[in-house]
């Protein structure tokens, strides 16, 4: 069992300003530990910590587990950064998590020898299981090291298989960040996810590999309920960051309506993760302006229907064209 965690998100460089806004996939593990009662701090290295801090921060903390988010880019660096922290902490067990490991899995964990636990996909769940003790056979989506004596020449590694998707996100409670330094992000924005998943099978997308082909909606008001908490706090600007936010125009209404319904005015919401035009219409674009919505980034790729064709987008240069003019002349930021 592990009782204090310390949570990671290695440096990203996202802007010469410094970090933006909280990261939304550690704010979810972050609640899902103190939902569980589960001590831990996080520690967003792109707020300007170095690894000195960041060791002496694991160290004040009696950590007993530590956790790190990982994307690709930058990959050698996280690496880099593990390995100077197991050198240290020799004795606390490493996880990884997020888009890099999920992708090339065993790799990971092969080409980092400092990594002692791995998830793939959705961690929500797997990590509060390996926290509790289950045994490590039995955590779904899990990858975890065999002991010298057990390993074979073939692999060191074992993984447990994937874990079903979360179907019901709407009992995934919702980020708070109170483990975070909110007040040492540029931006006064939250990110907020309402979907998990994307059906389509672009074929530049990795989304199959990093969150799932199959979609996964919060109802609309648990998703509001969320708005209203930082409505509440004082926060205007709302950044969507789902995948695919307007896949069903009936949540998006009933969405809307109950913005409108607890009188939550003057957000400042943005889609700046590209919606697909082919989900939107004039009225459900005016629809959404009314209670707030001012930005929109669509998805085009290409404004060539063989390209669009040939990366199997399933979407005509005619609808993208209609939705974008739609929402210019609506009074949209495209």
């Amino acid at each position: 069992m592990f009782t204090r965690i310390t949570l990671i998100y290695p440096p990203t460089f996202e802007s010469q300003w410094g970090a933006i806004r909280p990261p939304i996939g550690l704010g979810y593990l972050s609640e899902m530990l103190q939902q569980h009662g589960i001590s831990h701090q996080v520690i967003d290295m792109s707020l300007g910590y170095s690894i000195p801090q960041v060791q002496k921060k694991v160290a004040e903390f009696d950590t007993d587990l530590i956790g790190v988010s990982m994307t690709s880019l930058f990959h050698k660096s996280v690496y880099a950064l593990l390995r100077k922290l197991k050198a240290r902490f020799p004795e606390i067990p490493i996880i990884a998590g997020g888009p890099h490991l999920s992708t090339l899995r065993e790799q990971v964990l092969k080409e980092c020898e400092a990594i002692d636990y791995g998830t793939t996909l959705e961690g929500d769940y797997s990590l509060i299981e390996l926290c509790q003790g289950k045994p490590l056979e039995e955590i779904g989506g899990f990858f975890y090291r065999l002991s010298p004596e057990e390993a074979s020449s073939d692999s060191e590694v074992v993984y447990t298989g994937d874990r079903p998707f979360i179907m019901k996100l709407d009992e995934i409670p919702f980020p708070k960040y109170e483990h975070f330094e909110l007040s040492k992000y540029v931006a006064r924005e939250i990110g907020v996810i309402t979907s998990r998943g994307c059906p389509y099978a672009c074929t530049f997308c990795p989304v199959k590999t990093t969150i799932g082909r199959t979609c996964r909606f919060r109802s609309a008001q648990p998703i509001v309920d969320e708005l209203e908490y930082w409505y509440d706090k004082g926060y205007r600007d709302i950044l969507i960051l789902d995948d695919n936010f307007a896949m069903h125009q009936d949540r998006v209404y009933a969405i809307c309506a109950e913005i409108e319904k607890r009188n939550l005015n003057g957000f400042r919401f943005r889609c700046g993760n590209g919606i697909r035009a082919d989900h939107v219409d004039e009225a459900l674009l005016r629809r959404l302006f009314e209670v707030g919505f001012r930005f929109l980034s669509f998805g085009v790729e290409s404004a060539n229907d063989h390209i669009l064709q040939g990366i199997k987008k399933g979407e005509q240069l005619a609808s993208i064209e209609n939705a974008v003019k739609a929402a210019c002349d609506i009074g949209y930021d495209v």
